[in-house]
This record gives C-alpha cells, structure tokens and sequence, in this order.
C-alpha cells in the first residue's frame, strides 16, 4: 500500500514555485521537484501530468489573485486616470513575476503564450475597467472597455511600454470627458 503524504499536492506545487521563480523554467523537472519534496518522480505524476500542467495549475492561481486584486482596485477607484493606471500595476506585477518563465518556455517569447489566452484575457480584464468606466461616471468609455483592456495588456507585456504610458493614455481618456467640455 502506498504512502499518504498529507498535503503532497500542495507541498509540490509550492515548491515548483519556489523553484520556477528563483531558477526559471529550465530549472524545473519533475526529478528535482521529486528531490525538493523528498518522494519519487512517479509520485509527482501521480498528482500532475508534466511539468507544464504544474506550471499552468501555479499561474492560474495567481492570475485568479490578480482578477481579484483588479477588481479590487477598480470598486476603490474614484477617478479615472489613477483608476485604469492602478489596473496596469496589478497587471504588471504578474507579467514581471512570469516573463522570464514565458521566455524560457519552448522558446516562445510572452506575447506568444498570452496569444493562446488572448480573447479571454481580455475579457477579465475589461470586466474591471469596465466597473472603473461606470464608477467614474465615464459610460461613454463603456464600449470601449475591451479596446482599453487590450491597450493594457499589451502596455503589461512590452516592458517598454508599461504602466506609465499605459497611464499616458488613461489621462487622455480622462481629458477627453465630454461633461468637462461642457462645464
């Protein structure tokens, strides 16, 4: 009868993270993962297939973190240009905890991995914008919540674009109120 090793799923996905974000993605096979956890390798595929399914089963959690986190950000917003920018922070710390795995993996650059997600991307993340747009009386921007959502996703995956010329374009967003014009 085999051994139970309580919390063995967890144990090993914590590890894969820990290793993934200190040695990358080369770094991480399922024999030193089997090493770091103290069982055989057999006993990590007893959990998860390969090593991608470990890698996809640790950004899915985080990611669900960010939607939160965005979520978050986008009810406490109470104006629009700081509102959107803060979203592009919540965005860029996640594309920065795993660019370097993106780079690594079969090397295809991030923007090759976010284009297998893409429409869905962009839909959880305009969902947030969208609560920025209304809660800042902006339903002009409403529509358009989907092309902001892909303005910042592209500005969280170029690190030569980011939060501050995504913010950039937040403040002419902002400009463009129409009731400021009217005022």
């Amino acid at each position: 009868m085999p051994k139970l090793i309580p919390n063995l799923r967890k144990r090993i996905l914590e590890q894969a993270d820990l290793l993934l974000r200190t040695e990358g993605y080369r770094a991480l096979s399922m024999r030193e993962l089997a090493r770091r956890c103290n069982v055989s390798p057999g006993t990590i595929y007893n959990h998860f297939a390969d090593k991608d399914e470990i890698i996809a089963t640790i950004t899915l959690a985080d990611w669900r973190h960010v939607i939160e986190d965005m979520e978050r950000a986008a009810q406490e917003a109470t104006s629009l240009a700081p509102g959107l920018t803060e979203l592009c922070c919540v965005l860029d710390g996640f594309t920065a905890r795993y660019r370097h795995v993106w780079e690594q993996y079969d090397g295809v650059p991030v923007t090759g991995y976010v284009a297998r997600f893409h429409r869905e991307l962009r839909s959880q993340i305009a969902a947030p914008i969208g609560t920025v747009v209304s809660s800042c009386g902006r339903e002009d921007l409403a529509e358009a919540a989907g092309v902001i959502a892909e303005a910042l996703l592209a500005c969280s995956v170029d690190p030569e674009l980011g939060a501050q010329q995504f913010g950039k374009l937040a403040s002419a967003l902002d400009a463009s109120n129409p009731t400021r014009r009217n005022s």
